[in-house]
């Protein structure tokens, strides 16, 4: 990742899953990243209306929110923020529904580990940079 410090916003209910993420970024990357972390969908759209999310890195199984919605309610409120999909649920097809929606990643939390999650970062972010740059 550049020298830029990255702001993650973490969208995730489950404190356990939230610490993994947590530790698992701090560990590897803790001067690059900086980690915000809300349990609910109203708190993350309320987050990302205040601006400076570099990516969000989104549960899809949120108290007030749950599947594919939950990504497209993200997705129509803030546009130019990158959102990778964190998810417990192994579904083939939610996963290439939120692809082709915009969604830059949909990573499997059973299997997650820093190198995936930071590339998956590091991509969902330069990817969207042509986007912002067009408009």
């Amino acid at each position: 990742m550049s020298d830029k410090l990255i702001t993650v916003l973490v969208i995730e209910d489950n404190p356990g899953d939230a610490r993994l993420i947590r530790d698992v970024l701090e560990d590897e990357a803790p001067t690059q990243l900086k980690l915000e972390h809300v349990t609910r969908l109203d708190a993350g759209l309320a987050r990302l209306a205040e601006g400076g999310i570099d990516v969000a890195l989104l549960d899809l199984s949120l108290p007030d929110s749950q599947g594919i919605d939950t990504f497209n309610q993200v997705r129509a409120h803030s546009p130019q923020v990158p959102i990778v999909v964190l998810t417990g649920l192994n579904d083939e097809t939610v996963e290439a529904e939120t692809l082709r929606a915009g969604g830059q990643d949909y990573l499997n939390k059973g299997v997650l580990d820093f190198c995936i999650l930071h590339r998956s970062i590091q991509h969902a972010i330069d990817r969207s940079r042509p986007q912002e740059q067009s408009r």
